[in-house]
């Protein structure tokens, strides 16, 4: 038997640098999140979205993998929510959130389960019913550095992992130090999940479905920290790739 294929959404930005390619969209895909599922026992593969949704190709891709990833990135359009833009909402792209979003409906359909980093992980409450935080720090009070200024590759503040959890039985932690890449987080959980793990000012760090197929969503960035040798984080891609092989 080969090794699970896990499907990652690629993401789209638009290039303004005439040294490289002036005003042009570019697809891109961090080469942690490739690595991560390599070194882990997937076969990473990657889904490009285009300007004109088309579903009919991204079931197709989704029926060839066994899970699917949902990486960081930018923030998301508040319109898939009901919401005007916050003053300090940042860049978003609606035609590529768009994709994201829907792999998220289509895979819980096909039953793949589904792991959803920093923004991936608000996808997955938004495709279900869930809205954000704009901004935190202007409109959460008391909330400490979720933008954190140190490495990509430290940890700056701690979480607490509720029991029976997929978090718990993977790292084997109940408090764990984690980076923090983020402006905006989860603010009404959507229906389908519940909290599996929040920071010291209450903030929403990982998140889990409620169905049967497993739908796991954590806030901060475990494939950047894996990359640096911290074995609780490689363990998380290595239960997820797990998960899909079953």
């Amino acid at each position: 038997m080969g090794k699970p294929v896990i499907g990652i959404l690629g993401n789209v930005g638009f290039i303004n640098e005439p040294e490289i390619q002036n005003a042009q969209y570019r697809m891109y895909m961090n080469q942690s999140y490739v690595e991560s599922i390599k070194r882990s026992g997937g076969n990473p593969v990657v889904f490009p979205p285009t300007k004109e949704f088309d579903k009919e190709a991204l079931e197709q891709f989704l029926k060839m993998t066994d899970g699917i990833l949902l990486p960081g990135g930018d923030d998301i359009a508040p319109c898939f929510y009901g919401e005007e833009p916050h003053p300090k909402v940042g860049y978003f792209l609606s035609w590529m959130d768009m994709a994201h979003l829907e792999a998220a409906k289509i895979a819980a359909e096909l039953g793949k389960p589904v792991l959803g980093i920093c923004r991936g992980m608000q996808i997955l409450n938004i495709a279900f019913g869930g809205n954000l935080y704009q901004d935190l720090p202007s409109q959460k009070q008391g909330s400490i550095q979720h933008a954190q200024k140190a490495p990509r590759c430290e940890g700056s503040h701690y979480i607490e992992v509720q029991e029976n959890t997929f978090l718990r039985k993977w790292t084997q932690k109940t408090r764990i130090y984690v980076n923090s890449h983020h402006h905006q987080a989860v603010k009404s959980l959507a229906e389908r999940f519940y909290i599996t793990a929040e920071s010291a000012d209450g903030v929403i760090e990982a998140i889990e479905s409620t169905g049967e197929t497993p739908m796991i969503g954590v806030q901060w960035h475990p494939e950047a920290l894996m990359m640096s040798g911290i074995e609780e984080q490689k363990r998380i891609f290595e239960g997820f790739v797990e998960v899909c092989g079953r």
